[in-house]
């Protein structure tokens, strides 16, 4: 079965409530199989554009179902509805 991929751009506006988010996600996201491929400040742009996110996350997940089985969990829910307040956030 193909992997899944979570890309997400943050741009933090409030950082002490984006940092409590941080740290109580990691243990939540592991439990459905992820791996970080990519996060914080880890992108670079060789050759320029329009886009420039401030933070930019990529998880790989084993499959489709457990990318959705996380982001739908309610663990998950209660988690992105308190990060939203401390960023603006394109997830693709």
């Amino acid at each position: 079965m193909p992997k899944a991929y979570l890309i997400a751009e943050h741009i933090i506006t409030e950082p002490a409530i984006f940092e409590e988010y941080r740290v109580k996600v990691g243990p939540v996201i592991e439990k459905y199989g992820e791996r970080y491929l990519a996060k914080r400040n880890a992108h670079q742009f060789l050759e320029g554009g329009h886009w420039e996110p401030h933070r930019v996350v990529v998880i790989e997940f084993p499959d489709k179902q457990s990318l959705a089985a996380w982001y739908n969990s309610p663990s998950t829910s209660h988690r992105l509805s308190c990060a939203r307040k401390a960023r603006a956030i394109s997830t693709c």
